[in-house]
């Protein structure tokens, strides 16, 4: 219903421009040749992010049923609400925050807003595996839910910063992809190797759960770091040497 309202946008002049300029842009291998310092630990960084998302989202339910006992449809009922709130409200707040960041910071505000919400990331998973009441842990797992949303948001808009505009499409093509077929191939199965081969219990999902949130929040939180370094001295080496 809402795609045909795409026909009444009008093509903006700045892709005009760009269509002239387009032989003469550097490809997408070419851009991943020159700035691979930033952009590797950025897609690394995101990507874990999504196998935290898939991985959790698989399992929650069943941690929720096997830890309090509950049934099917009062756990869809619960995360489903807690879902459909966060869906909401993550996107919009994800935006926003990353506006501020870039405008207290232009260089490396948004890099930084991702470091901390990888850092929180890393933090609930300690206390989901800590925090044994319902209440707590739906409080943790709607922050964790409301904090890989934002991150999930921002990913977008640092992918495309970090190249010029003729690639922006084509980074967010590799990215999408790479998300999905490592975020939903190994998130769901990473629980279940940690549930199955490290802890050895069915009982202990959410142990599983809580040391993936801690493991890609780690990385997280690593790679945003190898990413500020490698801009910071990216910019350093742009600017000309004094006479």
């Amino acid at each position: 219903l809402v795609a045909p309202l795409l026909l009444t946008i009008g093509e903006p002049p700045r892709l005009l421009r760009a269509q002239a300029d387009a032989a003469a842009a550097p490809g997408i291998f070419a851009v991943l040749r020159e700035h691979w310092r930033v952009l590797v630990p950025l897609y690394i960084g995101f990507v874990a992010n999504m196998v935290a998302s898939f991985g959790t989202s698989a399992w929650i339910p069943t941690m929720l049923m096997r830890d309090y006992g509950m049934t099917a449809a009062t756990v869809g009922a619960i995360l489903g609400t807690l879902l459909l709130g966060m869906g909401v409200v993550s996107p919009i707040l994800g935006g926003w925050a990353s506006d501020f960041a870039a405008r207290r910071n232009a260089a490396a505000g948004r890099l930084w807003l991702a470091f901390a919400m990888f850092a929180v990331q890393a933090a609930l998973g300690a206390m989901i595996v800590l925090l044994r009441g319902l209440e707590p842990t739906l409080a943790a797992l709607a922050l964790n839910s409301l904090t890989a949303s934002c991150l999930a948001a921002s990913a977008m808009v640092v992918l495309q910063e970090s190249g010029p505009p003729q690639v922006r499409g084509q980074s967010i093509a590799i990215y999408l992809v790479a998300t999905n077929v490592i975020g939903m191939g190994l998130g769901p199965l990473l629980v279940a190797l940690l549930t199955d081969r490290l802890f050895a219990s069915e009982a202990m999902v959410r142990e599983a759960v809580g040391l993936t949130l801690a493991c890609t929040g780690g990385v997280g939180v690593l790679m945003m770091l190898v990413a500020l370094a490698a801009g910071k001295a990216r910019v350093e080496g742009a600017r000309p040497e004094p006479a």
